[in-house]
């Protein structure tokens, strides 16, 4: 089950690409809430501008804008549930045609891989392959991607009113993007030794089940407890 980065995606790729339709809703009203997020705000700028230099004969003008706002807002509204509806299909639809991926790929494996593998070892890791898919969807359909292109878009518009806005919008992103990256890439080893960690816990646990028995027939138990409590504490100390 060892794979790399470029190989995992490939994988998940492969299996969104299964189900072209629901990725392409998706896509398609993601971008359509943006545009009307990006929108809304023009209408509010109009019914300030309206209301500053209110007259009575402009009532039906206000009225308009307010109606606009309202109607906009339901169709966002709508929009995203619509989104999340998909979504919720897409996501776990992938998640356990993984699982169905990981559990061939298992059993095809030879007896002596078995053997010299914990059972608990590789049930967290496939349960963490399969998981990790939902959380990089989330980061490039909700957080990663729809913040691209709303930010682009904003920085497009205020450039458009004014470059110095938009100069200064665009340096604030880039600093915060830079130091996010870094931060990221320095937090990157402890990340992967907190998943080591779990897995050794999970895996120490799992087979100290399965032996149960044997535990019990050459009372081990306390060698097992405090090796099982040496390994906690380094989970403890890894995600604290």
């Amino acid at each position: 089950m060892q794979t790399v980065t470029k190989q995992t995606l490939k994988v998940y790729a492969q299996h969104a690409w299964r189900y072209k339709l629901h990725m392409t809703v998706l896509i398609v009203g993601i971008l359509t809430v943006i545009g009307i997020e990006i929108y809304q705000p023009f209408l509010y700028k109009r019914l300030f501008d309206q209301l500053a230099m209110a007259t009575p004969d402009r009532a039906n003008v206000l009225l308009g804008i307010v109606w606009l706002i309202f109607f906009w807002g339901i169709v966002r509204h709508i929009l995203w549930r619509a989104i999340l509806f998909v979504n919720n299909y897409f996501q776990p639809r992938i998640m356990s045609d993984l699982l169905n991926t990981c559990y061939e790929y298992l059993q095809h494996h030879s007896y002596n891989f078995f053997n010299s593998s914990f059972v608990g070892s590789l049930v967290t890791k496939v349960r963490r392959y399969q998981s990790s898919f939902e959380d990089i969807a989330d980061k490039v359909f909700f957080d990663f991607g729809r913040t691209i292109v709303l930010i682009g878009s904003i920085l497009v518009v205020l450039w458009l009113r004014h470059w110095v806005l938009g100069l200064l919008i665009l340096i604030w992103c880039l600093l915060y993007a830079i130091f996010n990256f870094a931060f990221a890439r320095y937090k990157l080893r402890f990340d992967i030794e907190r998943a080591q960690a779990d897995t050794r816990t999970t895996a120490h646990l799992a087979d100290t089940v399965t032996n149960n028995v044997n535990i019990k027939l050459f009372t081990s138990f306390v060698t097992e407890y405090k090796k099982f409590k040496e390994i906690t504490d380094d989970l403890f100390r890894i995600r604290k």
